[in-house]
């Protein structure tokens, strides 16, 4: 692209450029080099910015404008008066589809007005809203009652509605842990009845595999073998078979005492491979032999329990900290 250079009518003999004098003999370059300068300049003083026009692009600056407050909702009073004033909304929202409601002010006049535009009339620095009940409209509908109250009323139902959704939290999470431990310690032993004239088939294959399972859910078990008169009594603590006055030892012959020293071979056999922590028997092969097993303990109900004690002490401090924010609540209003 080439320069315009302006038409001139009259070219002097001489001009002054710069501070230099130059005369008609001059060099025609370097005159037209010196109006072009001179014209340079006079051209950037007379250029202007251009204005900015309506449909120029708006730059895009993140948080730039702050964003507007919902004028929907009332923004008088606290942040805690405002989430007071929410969980009653909320409450009338998922229990009734209108959001028409009957309001008791505070002079004890009742009003029917949609709720959305009474929460937005109060001063939550003042009052607030709670349900009191139900009632018939004018068009016979079941609404809310919702009553005008002071602010103090209000931050309390509040806090009584916190309260309640902690101690529901807590409760479900007790109940799970508690039941969880219950059923862990609900007959922390079991009797197992075995009888002397069970088969080793048998014994192996269904006795066997009862006290396996048993002992893997870390329950302690008691194992009776005996008579079916023996193992057919009703007992609440097999132990007590074992004292002097319930012996009774019969003499038998060498088959009948190889194959019960079998049975009680087959049990030590299969013990020897459990998570025991500890075995201990009494009695003989002439009369009964109970076992005393105590399972390993399970890693499962140490955390349980450690978890119940969390949770009991998460409680507690959640209670104290609704306590003191009831009575800082109080004394302010």
């Amino acid at each position: 692209m080439f320069r315009q250079i302006p038409k001139l009518s009259v070219i002097r003999t001489s001009c002054f450029v710069n501070g230099c004098f130059y005369s008609s003999k001059s060099s025609n370059a370097t005159y037209i080099a010196s109006l072009l300068a001179e014209y340079d300049k006079t051209a950037n003083r007379s250029k202007k910015p251009r204005s900015k026009s309506r449909n120029d692009p708006k730059p895009n600056i993140k948080g730039a404008k702050a964003k507007k407050p919902d004028r929907y909702v009332n923004q008088t009073g606290k942040e805690r008066d405002r989430e007071a004033l929410k969980v009653v909304l909320d409450e009338v929202q998922s229990k009734y589809r209108s959001n028409n409601a009957i309001v008791i002010l505070p002079t004890g006049n009742l009003e029917e007005s949609q709720l959305s535009k009474v929460s937005l009339t109060l001063n939550l620095d003042e009052h607030g809203l709670q349900v009191v009940g139900e009632k018939r409209d004018s068009k016979g509908r079941s609404v809310p009652l919702v009553k005008v109250v002071d602010r103090q009323t209000a931050i309390k139902n509040y806090s009584d509605y916190l309260h309640q959704q902690v101690t529901r939290k807590f409760s479900s999470s007790f109940r799970k842990a508690i039941n969880t431990s219950n059923v862990a310690n609900k007959d922390p032993w079991k009797v197992i009845k075995v009888s002397w004239n069970i088969s080793l088939q048998d014994l192996a294959s269904q006795k066997c595999n009862e006290i396996e399972q048993m002992l893997n859910r870390g329950q302690n078990v008691y194992i009776l073998i005996g008579s079916k008169g023996v193992i057919n009594k009703s007992i609440d603590n097999p132990e007590d078979l074992f004292n002097d006055q319930h012996k009774r030892e019969v003499s038998l012959d060498d088959i009948e005492a190889l194959r019960r020293q079998k049975i009680v071979d087959t049990l030590n056999s299969m013990l020897e491979t459990l998570p025991t922590s500890s075995i201990s028997t009494d009695g003989s092969i002439s009369d009964k032999i109970i076992y005393k097993i105590k399972a390993q303990p399970k890693k499962d109900d140490k955390d349980e329990k450690k978890k119940l004690k969390e949770l009991k002490k998460q409680e507690r401090q959640e209670k104290i900290r609704l306590r003191t924010e009831k009575k800082r609540a109080e004394s302010k209003a």
